[in-house]
């Protein structure tokens, strides 16, 4: 039996020099963050799709934004801007004019 636990000890020095309990348990939290928690991965990517995706969103309704105010602006100053939406937009003619809608 002696020759057994000997041999056990001398198969794995190795282990026991490479491998400590604070190694372990310092292991077991990096894993336990990089994976588990709210900080992992996983949700740092889900964040920045969703992050980039709301930029978009922003950037989409700021030109759109933009585009009705300059609309707007013109159609209080300009008499003949607010024609053009006029006709274009509500398909609004003239007495004796065709009108042909192309869609």
């Amino acid at each position: 039996m002696a020759d057994e636990t000997n041999t056990e000890e001398k198969g794995r020095p190795w282990l026991d020099r490479y491998f400590s309990v604070p190694l372990f348990v310092t292991l077991a939290i990096v894993v336990y963050i990089l994976c588990f928690s709210d900080y992992s991965i996983g949700n740092y990517n889900e964040y920045k799709q969703r992050i980039d995706e709301l930029n978009a969103e922003i950037k989409q309704n700021t030109d759109s934004f933009n585009y009705y105010h300059d609309l707007n602006q013109q159609l209080k100053t300009d008499p003949r801007k607010m024609e053009e939406v006029v006709r274009e937009k509500y398909h609004m003619q003239h007495p004796n004019e065709d009108v042909y809608v192309f869609e």
